[in-house]
């Protein structure tokens, strides 16, 4: 944060840098306008030093504009006359040309439908393998999808894998429109091979009532009941496995496993198991774990 003032900035102007925030970090040269906070009081030498730190462009400028929505309503207004005084007037336009209103200030709310997280659960060893994190992250802040936080507790993780994981367990937690835009950013990226992958992962129907993390278990006890209603001849037909449990959940039952948030409803299940010692696998050879 900076050195001197560590109040926000406005709603209005916060919203106006993190709608623009993949642009900005493209397009500022901020060597050439930071001089002005030194000027106006807003930031001294230990807060270039944090800018200078920083090894690319990209990420200097990067963190230009982590201290500058922090830097305090005025930061706002010199920030404005350093672009001007560059001639940078493309920057102010697109800057004071962003739209303004409290739908696009407050993020969605409504959480990820079951469908879209089943595709991301379901691929998510490819996916942790292949993403490109880095390239993709930053149109989730333009689309008020995330906040800087967020993609400074990705950068918290060590090895590249452990960043994708950090990226889809976010995902997994992000509003509806979070894997539309997901979806887009790949497309723009030409990464179509994960695009279609994701598009021939086969979902469940049951509907997404709530959050995918909070559903999983019902959907697995739904699932166990429709078993066990079915008929002793479907259960011998059960080879297609078009009828009852889905494949791909067995197949990925140790991503799924990760994710799972315990409740009281699945510890009571879990000690009946236990007692019971059974447990039943339907499918083709090679569709159970140990």
């Amino acid at each position: 944060m900076p050195s001197k003032i560590i109040h926000p900035l406005s709603k209005e102007d916060d919203h106006r840098i993190k709608r623009n925030w993949t642009f900005l970090k493209t397009n500022l040269v901020q060597h050439e306008i930071r001089d002005i906070f030194m000027d106006e009081d807003i930031w001294d030498l230990p807060d270039f030093e944090k800018i200078d730190a920083e090894k690319t462009p990209e990420e200097k400028n990067e963190m230009f504009l982590k201290l500058l929505l922090q830097s305090g309503t005025g930061a706002y207004k010199a920030f404005i006359a350093a672009l001007q005084e560059n001639n940078l007037t493309h920057i102010v336009e697109q800057l004071q040309q962003t739209p303004i209103s409290e739908a696009h200030l407050e993020p969605s709310e409504f959480p990820l439908s079951d469908a879209d997280a089943q595709r991301i659960i379901h691929n998510w060893i490819f996916l942790k393998e292949n993403l490109v994190q880095d390239e993709i992250r930053d149109v989730f802040i333009d689309e008020n999808v995330w906040d800087q936080g967020d993609i400074e507790e990705i950068d918290a993780e060590k090895t590249p894998k452990e960043k994708n994981e950090k990226f889809l367990t976010l995902l997994l937690q992000s509003g509806q429109r979070a894997y539309e835009v997901f979806v887009a950013v790949l497309r723009e990226k030409c990464s179509t091979h994960i695009i279609d992958k994701l598009k021939n992962t086969r979902t469940t129907t049951i509907p997404a009532a709530a959050p995918y993390r909070r559903t999983k278990f019902e959907i697995k006890c739904k699932e166990h009941e429709q078993f066990n209603s079915t008929s002793e001849r479907d259960k011998c037909e059960i080879s297609n496995f078009e009828n009852v449990l889905d494949r791909d959940i067995l197949e990925n039952w140790q991503q799924e496993d990760a994710l799972f948030v315990p409740t009281k409803s699945s510890r009571n299940v879990e000690k009946m198991i236990e007692s019971q010692n059974l447990v039943i696998v339907a499918g083709h050879s090679g569709s159970g774990r140990a």
